[in-house]
């Protein structure tokens, strides 16, 4: 008959089975060991497999006489050696192996269990650290017999035609620990080791098994704040990517913040932070200095040991907003007058304490000091402001400058006024009449107050105020002649 079964498992004590399974695949070409025949041991053959474990359904048989024959109903190409590791059957090396050493050397079982195989104990041997190591095997004879001897070997896979790192004996022996004494064990390897032992005049059967020498995380790679970046809280969350493991262990992370290069001057720390998905951040647990540049770095540890720590890595913290200075006006100068319908303003721009923020103006102009009917200029960056044709003659004007920050945060400058001239108008009362002709015949010809400034008088624009700039005026007043025009005339 045949089965489906996917494992064929080692009878107990046998010289080629014991302590042994593998894994059949089902699949096409030479692994197809879907249809498996079950054998019927007659004329004293000895049943060395079994359908997993099933001692009614026997898959392999030897006979052991004149000749040694070994019946498997299953072929040796069909044993999967990485997909079988996966459950811990062992790979067909073994059977090769056994096989070999009952067929052409007539090895004999000796009936001695050596599991379970030890390597430091107390340690986990998948994250062994210590490179002093130590293997234990557990002897149990069935009949009680000592043992006697021993032979041990550590290889760098499953495939025993050779021990690439160490062979131990045949020695005799009753002790069931020895020390490695190979090339000292490397960080990151898998080792393989196997031990029999002789007892009862016969060997047993190698035991298997293996341990691995832990290797360290990579260093993370922060992500934020890195090369100066501004955090705008004082306690700013710090992230980084995480580390890549060995192991694939999952990590821990310890983070530090100093306010130094030399990473000296330790602010704050957190250790054993829970990993994110990709990430894992961790915020900062005490406020940092203000506008004080700051430096952090952060390592992985995969529950067996720290990994390098990561470059140190600047940042600065703009956590609190504050307040800009106020500009300074520059032009026109404060009580300054001007003959033109143009208006030109200019200011300093202002300074804030904030690393990163914006600063915005606004401007207002107004014939009232209050600013109750103001002209706004809201929302600029430039820090000077000209607009055409807005300006009427004799009119005093009143100015200042407002910024704020992003904030909201804002600082307003000193007022500034200016008058606008009406050329001609000497007395300054906001129209050209007689009053502005007595004002400057008192002027030119009786020593009176000069026009404030001279150049009001100075109609004909000739730069010095005289009795033509009177006729000029008359003839504007009284006869329709021409207007004034802007003066260049200065005492």
């Amino acid at each position: 008959c045949s089965f489906g079964d996917f494992r064929a498992t080692g009878v107990g004590g046998d010289v080629v089975g014991d302590q042994t399974f593998y894994a059949l695949a089902g699949a096409g070409g030479a692994a197809n060991q879907l249809s498996k025949d079950l054998l019927i041991p007659v004329n004293g053959g000895i049943a060395c497999f079994t359908e997993n474990g099933d001692p009614a359904r026997i898959t392999g048989v030897r006979y052991d006489g004149s000749y040694r024959v070994l019946f498997l109903s299953w072929g040796v190409e069909g044993i999967g050696d990485i997909s079988g590791a996966t459950i811990g059957a062992d790979p067909k090396s073994v059977l090769i192996n056994r096989a070999t050493d009952w067929l052409l050397f007539n090895a004999v079982f000796s009936g001695v269990s050596l599991q379970p195989l030890v390597v430091n104990p107390g340690q986990d041997p998948t994250h062994l650290m210590d490179t002093s190591i130590a293997m234990y095997w557990n002897y149990q004879s069935p009949q009680s017999d000592p043992q006697d001897s021993v032979q041990i070997e550590v290889g760098a896979d499953q495939d025993w035609a050779a021990a690439e790192y160490w062979s131990y004996g045949p020695v005799a022996s009753t002790d069931t620990s020895v020390s490695y004494a190979g090339p000292t064990a490397v960080t990151g390897q898998t080792y393989y080791w196997r031990v029999r032992v002789y007892s009862g005049g016969a060997w047993s059967t190698w035991a298997s098994a293996t341990w691995h020498m832990n290797a360290p995380p990579a260093a993370p790679v922060p992500s934020t704040p890195v090369a100066d970046q501004v955090a705008m809280q004082s306690m700013p969350q710090l992230r980084t990517n995480n580390a890549a493991d060995p192991e694939v262990d999952a990590c821990t992370y310890d983070f530090e913040v100093y306010t130094d290069s030399a990473l000296t001057l330790l602010v704050t720390s957190v250790t054993a932070v829970a990993p994110g998905g990709s990430t894992t951040s961790w915020d900062v647990d005490s406020p940092l200095g203000e506008h004080v540049r700051h430096w952090w770095r952060v390592r992985a540890h995969d529950g067996y040991l720290h990994g390098p720590w990561s470059a140190g890595q600047s940042f600065y913290v703009d956590g609190i907003n504050e307040a800009p200075s106020a500009p300074t006006l520059v032009g026109p100068a404060d009580l300054a007058t001007q003959f033109s319908t143009d208006l030109d303003l200019s200011w300093t721009g202002a300074t804030d304490p904030d690393l990163i923020d914006t600063l915005r103006y606004r401007v207002q102009i107004d014939t009232q000091i209050g600013f109750g009917t103001a002209v706004v200029y809201d929302s600029m960056s430039a820090e000077a402001l000209s607009v055409v044709g807005i300006l009427e003659p004799a009119r005093t004007y009143w100015w200042n400058v407002t910024v704020f920050d992003k904030g909201g945060l804002e600082a307003v400058s000193a007022t500034w006024q200016f008058a606008n001239l009406l050329p001609g108008d000497v007395n300054r009362d906001g129209a050209i009449t007689t009053s502005d002709l007595i004002e400057l015949v008192n002027f030119v010809f009786k020593g009176g107050p000069a026009p404030d400034p001279v150049a009001l008088g100075d109609v004909d624009a000739n730069c010095s105020v005289t009795s033509g700039d009177l006729i000029y005026l008359v003839m504007y007043v009284f006869k329709g002649g021409p207007e004034p025009q802007v003066g260049c005339a200065v005492l």
